[in-house]
């Protein structure tokens, strides 16, 4: 169990972490946070200050109580964990990737200890604070008891026929121990404390910087737009002005409440950035323009915009241009000037030109966000309707980048079945046989000769 002792000056004199110990503990930190959405209450527990916030993280890890380190991070941030981790564990259990009665809670192949920890509170505002803290811990893992499904036990055999009781040949890495430190960022909420992740990152650079913080008054005010679809056409506008600030103010305010209060110590370079880059197209005489087209649809009550690109212009003055059209057919490609090919058709569609290179296929021309090969699988034919999440706030309607990200990532694991999976194996295995097989199981491929 930990030992709490309060630091008499703050400091612990304690030495740094290597960028091993740091790597491994943010690694423990983060299965620790993935096992929360397992069973996590949303309804946490009342931290009356950022010491006693951060001290329940400390012996929530040390007491491998995941629900616990749940419960003392930011409501958005253990909103994002609980809806994609907990979902995710689920569809892998479905998928057979994870053993079907694997649990998220008290995991037995993973040990937390965290004793003679010292706290120091730094009141950054009368929401925000800094808390440091140092320590000595000690974290092993037995990777040959993760709940490892029957699939990962086909993939293994398929590909190393010779890997036998591939578990048990799992060595677990060499136990850390020995002192630390680092600190965290705490924001109150509805009058609790909650340790943040982002505005740790955020605050760990300003640090790191050497920067003053800025009051809260002059934090940058998100805007959104007036519709769903307002919110798609803003960010072309932002994308064609070539005004990332534009954009930032399109952000659901609970995704960046962080880059909103911080952003005094960085819009001013990002705006001069903007201007070089606008200054140095208009030099070299580039002119560009996008437009799209966009339809709104609803899954699991959200709301969502698929984006369909409508038009790309390009020209250079003195050289020519280059428009992709959407047309009833097809993306149509016209060209002028430097930029045409005599052995390339007038009208050519753009699907044509990239299927006869052996390229891949754009499917945000076709139909949606994202990039993906053209080719016959079950794992893309299958795929769910793609769009950008977006959400009513107050009555203006905002982006969520975060939850556009998590929501794609669980729409494609639902849309999956274990013989998609199987599938996949049946490539990778072909694609190896000119390799031969692995030696063990985390040996490389060698070819033969």
């Amino acid at each position: 169990m930990m030992e709490v002792r309060e630091a008499a000056d703050g400091r612990s004199g304690r030495r740094g972490l290597s960028a091993a110990r740091v790597g491994l503990l943010v690694g423990i930190v983060a299965l620790a946070l993935a096992g929360v959405a397992g069973a996590l209450v949303i309804a946490g527990r009342s931290s009356s200050t950022p010491e006693s916030t951060v001290r329940d993280l400390f012996t929530a890890l040390d007491n491998e109580d995941l629900i616990g380190v749940g419960q003392v991070l930011d409501p958005t941030e253990r909103e994002l964990a609980v809806d994609t981790l907990t979902k995710s564990w689920e569809e892998l259990k479905r998928l057979q990737v994870i053993d079907p009665g694997a649990e998220l809670t008290s995991p037995d192949w993973l040990d937390l200890q965290f004793s003679d920890m010292e706290f120091n509170v730094e009141n950054l505002d009368g929401d925000l604070a800094w808390v440091e803290f140092s320590g000595t811990s000690n974290i092993s893992a037995d990777p040959s008891r993760f709940p490892f499904g029957s699939f990962v036990d086909r993939a293994v055999s398929r590909l190393n026929p010779d890997a036998g009781d591939w578990r048990q040949s799992l060595e677990p890495p060499t136990p850390s121990s020995g002192d630390f430190e680092g600190g965290l960022a705490v924001i109150r909420r509805d009058g609790r404390w909650r340790v943040s992740i982002s505005y740790t990152i955020a605050e760990r650079l300003r640090r790191d910087a050497g920067l003053d913080l800025p009051p809260a008054d002059r934090a940058l005010v998100a805007t959104g737009a007036d519709s769903p679809d307002g919110v798609v056409q803003a960010l072309v506008r932002a994308a064609n002005d070539i005004d990332p600030v534009a954009a930032i103010r399109l952000v659901d305010p609970s995704e960046s409440s962080a880059a909103l209060r911080y952003a005094p110590l960085y819009v001013d370079g990002l705006e001069s950035a903007a201007a070089d880059a606008r200054r140095g197209l208009a030099d070299l005489g580039v002119t560009y323009s996008i437009a799209v087209d966009s339809e709104i649809f609803e899954r699991d009550g959200r709301t969502y915009v698929s984006v369909l690109p409508s038009l790309l212009e390009l020209s250079v003055e003195g050289e020519g241009s280059v428009t992709v059209r959407r047309t009833d057919e097809c993306l149509r490609v016209e060209t002028s000037g430097s930029f045409a090919d005599p052995s390339i058709p007038p009208d050519v569609c753009l699907e044509d030109l990239i299927a006869d290179s052996g390229g891949f296929g754009l499917t945000p021309f076709m139909g949606g966000i994202g990039l993906l090969p053209e080719v016959d699988s079950p794992l893309l034919s299958n795929g769910p309707r793609r769009g950008l999440e977006v959400v009513e706030v107050d009555g203006r309607w905002y982006l969520r980048p975060l939850h556009t990200v998590t929501d794609s990532w669980l729409e494609n694991l639902k849309s999956l079945q274990p013989e998609d999976l199987d599938s996949l194996l049946d490539a990778l295995t072909s694609m190896a046989e000119p390799f031969g097989t692995l030696s063990g199981p985390t040996a490389p491929l060698v070819p033969q000769g």
